[in-house]
């Protein structure tokens, strides 16, 4: 199915949002998920099914000074 991750056109096949994330080495535990346009937060809103079409975004969690 296709999906668009981080801009970019991406086939995969159908899965959760978080093994989608794993197997692209993404910690998610240190990352904010935007899955077409909703923020997704905790283990249950990762644990849904990658829908065909959507659109994901990853922002990493920096914290400096």
């Amino acid at each position: 199915m296709k999906i668009t991750y981080q801009g970019q056109e991406t086939e995969t096949e159908p899965t959760t949002l978080a093994a989608f994330l794993t197997a692209r080495g993404v910690n998610i535990s240190e990352s904010v998920v935007e899955c077409d346009g909703e923020i997704r937060i905790g283990a249950r809103a990762l644990a849904a099914p990658l829908a065909a079409n959507a659109v994901l975004n990853v922002f990493r969690i920096v914290a400096g000074g």
